[in-house]
């Protein structure tokens, strides 16, 4: 009897993170596509299609036969926020109105059928790299196309009842948009900052934990592509929430400083530059060895200390911009001077190669630290200056 062939746990560890990792992102695609904003953006959506799909049908003459373009003007419309809706509406008619210009221009020559059709596809297809259209530029060669097969014979009419219908299921659109609960995606913003936050803090724990125990590293590194990824995502949703607050009257009535959200933004994206020049002496390079290898877990136990203290400094900023009052009695989280740990390491370690990695995890540590002292002492201006502003713009 064969014995049976031996498995390798590496490779089944490994397979069984992928499955998992895959199984989580599924898991946040569904829950994001499920969200109470995302649900209320499907109903209002269906509403103005409905709505546009009526009224195209009560225009005068031969308009009222393009009604079921209406509905498709009230879909393009519906962006997540206001200012999108309007500059996405403008936008596109103006490419579906190029785009019958093309068509007529063809008809205008008498261009035959199999002329025609490629000419405007091509015509429109360059047209469509006026990347000032926007969303637009992507009905130009659409607009030309049905002008010359559906409008046939009627190109005219067709031409005429096809931007009317669209123009007037854009219109709905944009009103049932300001008019029932207009987007406010400041939520999005805190949601996102807040995990960006979370995420840097168990960056400098692993990192902590890796100079502590003389760790490989895997886990600081996982943690520092998660923190680049959510820094991409917290950009989108701070513009995002900016966007929305524009025109927004439920924005006036909200006491919430996306300014805030920008610096916070602007001092995460340079703690990103604080972790990676960490990770650099971490990690190692081509000419450098990493620093734990030049110095062992008691030696670098002041650098763990200080990177940890940070992780628990950034928890704290998070806890804060959530609604938790400051520790009148000291921070909860005390984190070591980084010039002090500085001169100890430099007293600890003997290997001269050590000293110039010593001080650029220091000096990383340092201005890290002045950023998350800086952004957690703004907490109370920014919050004058939003009910300053507030109050300024209440009737």
């Amino acid at each position: 009897m064969s014995d049976s062939p031996e498995t390798n746990p590496i490779v089944m560890s490994t397979s069984s993170t992928e499955s998992s990792t895959r199984r989580s992102a599924f898991v946040l695609a569904i829950r994001r596509a499920v969200r109470p904003a995302r649900l209320l953006h499907a109903a209002k959506t269906a509403i103005a299609a409905t709505i546009a799909w009526l009224l195209g049908g009560l225009l005068p003459g031969d308009l009222a036969d393009y009604a079921y373009y209406a509905p498709l003007g009230a879909l393009i419309s519906m962006a997540p926020t206001l200012m999108d809706s309007v500059r996405s509406s403008i936008q596109t008619v103006a490419g579906l109105a190029l785009g019958v210009l093309v068509a007529w221009g063809l008809i205008a020559i008498a261009a035959p059928p199999f002329v025609a059709v490629p000419v405007a596809i091509l015509v429109g297809t360059v047209l469509a790299g006026l990347t000032v259209l926007g969303p637009g530029k992507d009905y130009i060669p659409i607009a030309a196309l049905f002008v010359l097969i559906i409008g046939g014979a009627n190109a005219n009419d067709f031409s005429i009842g096809y931007v009317a219908q669209m123009g007037l299921g854009m219109v709905i659109g944009i009103v049932v948009n300001l008019v029932v609960m207009p987007p406010l995606r400041v939520d999005d913003s805190a949601i996102a900052l807040s995990a960006l936050r979370r995420t840097g803090a168990r960056t400098l724990e692993a990192m902590a934990q890796s100079l502590s125990t003389g760790g490989d590293g895997s886990d600081w590194e996982r943690e520092l592509l998660t923190f680049e990824s959510r820094l991409a995502e917290a950009a989108t949703a701070v513009r995002g929430a900016r966007e929305s607050r524009r025109a927004n009257p439920r924005a006036r009535r909200m006491n919430y400083d996306v300014d805030e959200d920008l610096d916070d933004l602007a001092a995460l994206r340079r703690a990103r530059v604080h972790l990676e020049a960490m990770g650099a002496v971490l990690r190692g390079s081509e000419h450098e060895r990493p620093l734990g290898e030049l110095a062992g877990a008691e030696t670098l136990a002041p650098a763990a200390e200080l990177l940890g203290g940070l992780g628990r400094l950034m928890e704290l900023w998070n806890e804060e911009r959530a609604g938790a009052p400051t520790p009148e009695n000291g921070d909860g989280a005390e984190s070591r001077d980084p010039a002090e740990v500085e001169r100890e390491l430099r007293e600890r370690t003997e290997s001269p190669d050590a000293q110039p990695l010593v001080s650029a995890i220091a000096v990383a540590a340092g201005r890290m630290r002045e950023d998350l002292e800086e952004r957690r002492s703004s907490r109370v201006t920014g919050s004058t200056r939003a009910a300053t502003r507030d109050g300024r713009s209440a009737p």
